[in-house]
């Protein structure tokens, strides 16, 4: 039988209203229990109609009891609590005790009346303790009713007044009961959401756990393949530098080919080093001030021979006075040759220029990754920028959004058999903002790209 009726007057009506909004507003399970046991007191007043103490019991099912779960803050109640003998949460009533009128609630899914607290709270504390504590706080009776979920008892509310049964209105008694199905939703509704939440923490905490040991595999994996590429590098250069004897002709093309796929190898072992560096936030960073032109000269030189072999123009334009910033000059070469070797990659003839400028905007509009002009705001005159333009592919618009996350590569470019990994720009963003800069970039398909970053003047 279920409990669900209509409330016979307006009054009635307008108050059950105020309490759906209120115990109905929260979905924290703690929360709507305590606002269950308060609502019909503090906010309509119940008190005022001799109504002293409401308790909300809930079962348990692996454990087969009724637990006490929350307990009005009225006077009453502190008074009662100080008097028991048995801590409040600790009041549970074995579900197999039907002498006990809540268990008889719950099973007859119908209102129980009693005038002796030992019918709630018997065999958990004593009859004497029961009348004991009844009789130090004033309380004549108690109602209680069966809390229902759809047509399922899951627990039973007390309500315990100064005031005899016989006084009790046909409108406390209606709006109680329409109160106790209300109840049943608000709790179902906590329950599963707090269930829901628990189980998501439980997903992100296992989700967690799963990266952090990807992460330890990364690095370990590759730290552990770093030592045989690097040993097979120097043996190809020692093959190179003739310490082996002449290689003879036939042999000469396969080894230049063996060293290409190596040096493939021990970028892409660095890359994923780099990047679990990163994920564990180990990246270390040695600031010291660098000459900004100085050093992106050496970059040239080291990648000239790529720019040769595909017959582009390198140039580099710096003011005549020095460039001096704060960086890591290790790191600050990474970055400069990655973005000057994907300039080359991505180029089929023309000029690549890398250049510097002091406080400067981007040169032109639609610039994607962190804005540069929230960056040169933020650095005010203490900011250097240095472009890396090319006159190469350019990028599409429709992947320009994900040029800095790892792994990315346009279908295109793996269509051309353009070599790379999808890492190299995730690095690179990771290392600029290490140093405290931003990096960005503009471009446009068939015309080339500008990649920027700044950097603080040292």
């Amino acid at each position: 039988m279920t409990l669900i009726t209509t409330p016979q007057s307006k009054k009635t009506i307008d108050a059950l209203w105020r309490l759906e909004k209120i115990i109905l507003d929260s979905l924290n399970l703690s929360e709507v229990v305590q606002k269950i046991c308060d609502s019909v007191l503090l906010e309509l007043g119940y008190l005022e109609l001799g109504y002293q103490i409401v308790v909300l019991t809930l079962i348990n099912k692996p454990k087969q009891i009724l637990e006490r779960v929350a307990i009005s803050k009225t006077q009453k109640a502190i008074d009662a609590l100080s008097q028991s003998p048995v801590p409040f949460h600790d009041i549970n009533i074995p579900l197999t005790y039907q002498d006990n009128i809540l268990i008889k609630a719950i099973y007859e899914k119908e209102p129980q009346v009693t005038t002796s607290w030992a019918d709630v709270l018997v065999p958990a504390l004593t009859k004497e303790e029961c009348e004991r504590i009844q009789s130090l706080v004033g309380i004549e009776a108690s109602l209680v009713y069966p809390v229902l979920s759809r047509t399922e008892a899951i627990g039973a509310i007390i309500f315990s007044m100064s005031k005899p049964i016989d006084k009790v209105t046909e409108d406390e008694r209606d709006l109680i009961k329409s109160f106790s199905d209300v109840v049943g939703l608000a709790v179902q509704n906590a329950s599963l959401y707090s269930a829901l939440k628990a189980a998501k923490e439980r997903e992100l905490a296992k989700a967690e756990e799963l990266l952090k040991l990807k992460d330890q595999f990364v690095f370990i994996a590759t730290h552990e393949l770093k030592n045989p590429v690097t040993a097979m590098k120097g043996y190809l250069s020692m093959f190179d530098e003739g310490t082996f004897g002449a290689i003879p002709p036939p042999m000469q093309d396969p080894i230049r080919q063996i060293a290409g796929a190596n040096q493939q190898l021990v970028s892409l072992v660095n890359d994923l080093l780099e990047i679990a560096r990163s994920e564990a936030k180990t990246i270390t960073i040695m600031p010291q001030t660098v000459n900004l032109c100085e050093l992106t000269d050496n970059a040239i030189k080291s990648v000239k021979p790529l720019a040769d072999q595909k017959s582009l123009t390198l140039t580099h334009t710096c003011p005549p006075n020095p460039h001096m910033i704060t960086a890591d000059p290790n790191r600050l070469l990474e970055i400069i040759n990655n973005l000057i070797s994907n300039a080359i990659k991505y180029s089929k003839s023309g000029t690549i220029t890398a250049s510097h400028e002091v406080n400067a905007a981007p040169r032109s509009l639609g610039a994607v990754g962190r804005s540069p002009s929230e960056a040169l705001a933020k650095g005010g005159d203490n900011l250097i920028i240095t472009h890396i333009s090319d006159q190469g592919i350019g990028i599409a618009p429709e992947h320009q959004a994900k040029i800095f996350t790892q792994f990315f590569r346009a279908e295109e470019e793996a269509a051309k058999g353009i070599p790379g990994t999808g890492l190299g720009l995730f690095i690179v963003k990771q290392l600029v903002e290490k140093m405290g800069g931003t990096i960005w970039f503009t471009s446009e398909l068939g015309k080339g790209s500008t990649f920027s970053f700044s950097l603080p003047k040292a």
